[in-house]
């Protein structure tokens, strides 16, 4: 998930958002998609605060120009990462358990 730190390649604030969006929508499908079988709040959770952290950081650049998004892309990359990593867990067990019945 590092495609929040690729807009920056660019020095583009629309592309930039555009790269945002579309890694919190793919992010939103794979959490989701997890969700639907294994019913696992947190996953959810850490999922939203990483994004939160990639959309703080580019509303920082964006108003004050202040260039946190080292520290902020990669606390929020990890937070993602966390939770797809929770996700895919608990799928994996859940899809494992139903064909054993």
């Amino acid at each position: 998930m590092a495609t929040p730190m690729l807009g920056h390649i660019f020095e583009n604030i629309f592309i930039e958002i555009a790269v945002l969006l579309v890694s919190i929508a793919c992010g939103i499908g794979i959490i989701y998609n997890g969700y639907c079988t294994h019913k696992k709040k947190h996953a959810i959770i850490l999922f939203f605060l990483g994004a939160s952290f990639w959309g703080l950081n580019t509303l920082l650049e964006a108003v004050t120009n202040m260039h946190l998004h080292s520290e902020l892309l990669i606390i929020g990359t990890i937070l993602v990462l966390v939770a797809y990593r929770i996700n895919h867990k608990h799928k994996k067990k859940c899809c494992s358990s139903d064909h054993h019945h």
